[in-house]
């Protein structure tokens, strides 16, 4: 039984066998929720016009209009989903839009190119699996291309409809955040036996420190967080019903948790590490039948996260290893006060962080613990959830969120605690939601002051200084900042004349970024190379540096002539740069452009990226190819792109209620959503075994839209009505939505793809099938 002080509102008191579908209003009698979308929409247009001021060198208008559009933005989403009188559908839906609103904000920052760091990496494993190549070489995230879940569903996606790998990356993103969502309402619903906890377990979720930026990303975490939510979700639910429901519920679990074990290393080891937990706890109070269930599932899914595992041990150990290491050391130093190897927290490159921000982001801080402390004593006391062992487990990640914030002064501690802040959060928000929903309505004028406040202490706790919120002109050693137009033309540059399978020794910006355009392997120590950093910190090339690149069989040195004399923004400009000292954080003239004129080093571009072409060193010809240009945002086909849109306009006229999961407030097709991920992949791996064929892909895609047509019963006849009202609303959304990508697209297309670059001396041409772009392209 739950206690009287959870608001049972709209859900039965106990599970029913087949989860009841909650009433519903009228669309015409509530256009809340269609005005609050329009409310966000407006904010859409405001980032969006602040991101094309960030284009234009107009940093600081730029950030004000960000800051206010992220206010408009999230105040009538508070107000909504906070309210008492929303009906649980309005709940649902605008917990999805409010997800899908936050993440639109973020995208729109460069929608033609992913630019941020972690983003390009898994970019490279796409690419590689869009030319056919499964477990393949990464030099800078060798483990990526083992773990390829968030890929082969870009994969899918560019097999079956056509696009762009960049569209695809960005429609991976959608749909995981749309699962999250939904998964995240559906466990807040289900533990609180209302969906007015279930939104608000969503809106206060959005204050996490990743939940804008990193799980927005193209980044295998993204993917991770969901499938876990999902999976936990699915266990409730089977424990909820009986019969075949139960092992159909049971079945959908394990395919999410397969899903997530081929995703993400340490998520799908923690999600497991948690389930024989909850499984012991559960059988020590005595709940045999929830026991078993999660056992067996614990039990299966460990058998495959332990069958896959082996195969990548190795690379994992040389991977974790090291990052555990010194994360253990920084935690005993934590733990005996000694502040050796501290970092400052609050400045990045010596750039400070405004007063109002620590002012923000310890308010936030201090607001999460003044919410957590009465939630947290009444989730002990079994007054806001059934009295169960199991929700030890939930009490103590939810009580760790102080722990999250004391290691940020210890830099790999700080970067293991910010990947845990997703799961601890997520864990906080639950419990603070289960205490706060029936206390709501006294405080409603606090609501959404409070809700900015969390939201906008996330954001900036979790992102950075204000040069990674809205673009801009070159930054050096600043990340996403460091990737502008010259970036790219030499993306593209490298991709048009440099022989495949070259070695390149560059800094961290061009070794991520060039292999998203060339198929060329940056050298790095992560793949068994040396450490190139020497090589570039070095006043004159010496014997050692000669021998680096002739060891190593460097081919081509690169260096970016804007980091000459500047400090680097954001960690240093080399691998492992912070072990070599200031020279690695604030390169000199001498170090960078002492090649000139060295014997065996012949300059092949010259500009603000200088390429030197060292190959003699080794004796070896001084060939280059000429490719089609790679572009951006990459190969497509547009036969196959409208022959798609034509199959889904179809399938959306005729069957509309195939998207009735997305409105079930009650959640009893969760399973659906949660099963379109893992599905993904599966095609992704059956699209790279037949080559990523074009054909293959649109005669799956129209068989698939046959059967839905033909197996589906069709419900035109039982469609809400929907008044004017709410229809001018919507297509006044829409307008201004499709204005605020349009905007966006136009703003950084324009400032990323305008240069070009004199090609290198004695071009030869290869032939196209040789080594041009594939059918997936490149972005």
């Amino acid at each position: 039984m739950t206690s009287s002080a959870v608001e049972p509102a709209d859900l039965p008191a106990h599970p029913p066998a087949v989860p009841v579908p909650a009433a519903t209003h009228a669309g015409h009698r509530d256009h809340r929720l269609a005005g609050s979308c329009l409310v966000a929409a407006l904010g859409l247009v405001g980032h969006a016009t602040a991101y094309a001021l960030g284009w234009a060198g107009w940093s600081g208008p730029a950030l004000v209009l960000w800051y206010a559009a992220l206010v408009v933005l999230v105040v009538p989403f508070a107000l909504l989903l906070t309210s008492a009188g929303t009906s649980p559908r309005d709940r649902l839906l605008g917990s999805v839009a409010y997800g899908v609103a936050l993440h639109l904000s973020w995208l729109l920052t460069s929608p033609v190119l992913s630019t941020r760091f972690d983003e390009t990496l898994h970019v490279t494993t796409l690419l590689q699996l869009l030319d056919g190549s499964i477990f393949g070489e990464h030099s800078m995230l060798p483990v990526s291309p083992h773990y390829p879940g968030l890929e082969l569903v870009g994969v899918a996606i560019v097999w079956l409809t056509g696009v762009p790998p960049v569209v695809a990356q960005l429609a991976t993103v959608l749909l995981a955040r749309v699962v999250l969502m939904l998964a995240l309402f559906a466990l807040g619903t289900r533990l609180g036996r209302s969906t007015r906890v279930g939104a608000v377990v969503v809106l206060l979720y959005s204050g996490s420190t990743h939940f804008y930026f990193f799980n927005a990303m193209f980044s295998y975490q993204t993917v991770a967080v969901a499938m876990l939510v999902a999976t936990v979700v699915l266990l409730l639910q089977a424990s909820d019903t009986s019969g075949r429901r139960t092992w159909l519920l049971l079945g959908a679990a394990q395919a999410t948790l397969a899903a997530l074990t081929v995703t993400h290393h340490l998520t799908s080891w923690l999600t497991l590490a948690a389930l024989w937990g909850v499984a012991g706890l559960l059988a020590l109070g005595r709940e045999r039948r929830r026991a078993r269930l999660v056992l067996w599932t614990a039990e299966a899914g460990t058998a495959v996260a332990a069958l896959w595992t082996t195969v990548v041990a190795p690379l994992l150990v040389r991977y974790l290893g090291p990052l555990a290491d010194t994360a253990g050391s920084e935690l005993a130093r934590l733990a005996t006060l000694d502040t050796t190897g501290s970092r400052a927290v609050l400045e990045s490159g010596g750039n400070a962080t405004p007063l109002w921000q620590v002012a923000v982001m310890a308010a936030s801080i201090l607001l999460w613990c003044a919410l957590l402390v009465p939630a947290l004593l009444a989730t002990v006391r079994g007054r806001t959830v059934v009295r169960s062992r199991a929700h030890l487990v939930l009490a103590g990640l939810a009580a760790a969120y102080p722990l999250l914030h004391l290691v940020r002064f210890f830099p790999t501690a700080a970067e293991m605690a910010d990947r845990a802040s997703s799961f601890v959060t997520m864990a906080a928000a639950l419990v603070v939601a289960l205490w706060l929903v029936p206390r709501l309505d006294r405080g409603r004028r606090l609501v959404a002051p409070g809700a900015v406040l969390l939201v906008l202490g996330g954001v900036l706790l979790g992102g950075g200084q204000d040069w990674q919120r809205v673009p801009g002109p070159y930054l050096p050693g600043a990340e996403q900042r460091s990737v502008d137009a010259t970036t790219v033309a030499f993306g593209r540059w490298a991709g048009r004349y440099l022989p495949e399978g070259s070695r390149i020794a560059s800094d961290v910006t061009i070794n991520r970024v060039l292999p998203n355009f060339a198929p060329v392997e940056p050298v790095t120590s992560q793949t068994g190379s040396d450490n190139l950093t020497p090589v570039f910190l070095a006043k004159s090339v010496d014997d050692e540096v000669v021998a680096l690149l002739q060891d190593n069989q460097v081919d081509f040195v690169v260096v970016d002539t804007r980091t000459i004399e500047e400090t680097a923004l954001s960690s240093s400009y080399y691998e492992a740069g912070a072990a070599f000292g200031e020279g690695a954080l604030t390169p000199t003239r001498q170090m960078l452009l002492k090649f000139d004129g060295a014997p065996g080093f012949e300059r092949v571009l010259d500009g603000d990226i200088v390429v030197w072409d060292v190959r003699s060193l080794r004796g070896e010809a001084a060939d280059f190819s000429e490719r089609p240009d790679p572009g951006m945002p990459g190969t497509w086909h547009p036969w196959q792109v409208g022959l798609t849109a034509v199959a889904g306009l179809l399938l959306l006229l005729r069957r509309r209620h195939l998207v009735a999961p997305v409105r079930d407030a009650a959640g009893s097709r969760m399973w659906v959503w949660a099963l379109v991920l893992p599905a993904l992949m599966a095609t992704g791996a059956l699209a790279v075994a037949l080559d990523v064929l074009p054909r293959a892909g649109s005669t799956l895609l129209v068989c698939l839209v046959l059967a839905a047509l033909v197996v589906v019963p069709d419900h035109r006849g039982e469609r809400e009505s929907v008044g004017a009202a709410t229809v001018a609303l919507r297509a006044a959304t829409t307008a201004l939505v499709a204005l605020a990508v349009l905007l966006a697209v136009r703003s950084a297309w324009d400032a990323l793809a305008l240069e070009e670059l004199p090609s290198p001396p004695s071009v030869r041409t290869e032939p196209l099938g040789g080594t041009g772009t594939t059918d997936g392209g490149r972005p």
